[in-house]
């Protein structure tokens, strides 16, 4: 078993899709917030995966660049590759 950990927060993998963080962020209302500005009515209870779907391998690519010891940081990516057969 593997764990997929987002640091601060799973928002973080999904704000990967438009574009890199912005440095480190002390809690998840500040990727939140970033995410916002590239999603327009982003809602934590209503994702569309349409709306990430042809950005995923932007976001794997980013997320790998990302030094899991810092903060923000993820690997969720590899588990999505998992989930894609790609690994």
């Amino acid at each position: 078993m593997e764990l997929a950990i987002s640091n601060p927060c799973f928002e973080l993998w999904l704000l990967l899709h438009f574009r890199d963080p912005c440095g480190p962020a002390s809690a998840c209302r500040e990727i939140v917030s970033h995410l916002s500005k590239c999603l327009t009515g982003y809602d934590k209870t209503k994702l569309d995966f349409a709306c990430f779907a042809d950005r995923v391998p932007a976001a794997i690519e980013r997320a790998r660049k990302i030094d899991l010891a810092v903060n923000p940081s993820t690997d969720v990516w590899r588990l999505v590759q998992r989930v894609l057969g790609e690994c």
